[in-house]
């Protein structure tokens, strides 16, 4: 009989040494992953704070109806001269296109007829209407026509 206790203890101390092990294996396992999702968690969280740092917010406030009638108002005089009229002006959230008609386009090279839009339409910083726009993208457009297929078109830089 004390041949089969024996035989039971060391049964019992193979099985207990058997789960120590595997309790040991499965606490570094978990350790394991919680390391890799602390450090999947820093990750993503960097990559996001990279990202938004690309991502400006529109803080420009809409203009008012009444400064987009300040706006159409300083153009139309602007290009009062001959026979050159405002046709329209869109104001899309932080851009203002402004729509120039002409009797023909303008013979002028585009790098030179960018620069002639920028110094005779766009307003200078001088000007109280440069105020309104600066915070807003300003894009002249000049066309012929009522149907406007060919268009000249330059970006103010205020």
């Amino acid at each position: 009989m004390t041949q089969q206790a024996l035989k039971h203890r060391d049964w019992v101390k193979i099985i207990d040494s058997r789960h120590r092990e595997s309790s040991v294996k499965k606490k570094k396992t978990m350790l394991e992953l919680l390391a890799c999702y602390l450090m999947c968690t820093a990750a993503l969280g960097s990559s996001l704070l990279i990202l938004s740092s690309f991502i400006k917010p529109n803080k420009q406030a809409e203009l008012s109806l009444q400064e987009k009638q300040i706006i159409q108002q300083y153009f139309s005089t602007k290009v009062r001269a001959g026979k050159w009229y405002l046709s329209h002006s869109d104001f899309n959230g932080n851009e203002i296109n402004i729509y120039i008609n002409l009797p023909e386009l303008l013979p002028i090279e585009e790098p030179y007829l960018s620069k002639y839009i920028q110094q005779t339409l766009c307003p200078s910083s001088e000007e109280r209407e440069s105020s309104r726009i600066k915070d807003h993208s300003l894009l002249i457009n000049l066309f012929t026509g009522p149907e406007a297929k060919i268009m000249q078109s330059a970006r103010c830089n205020i």
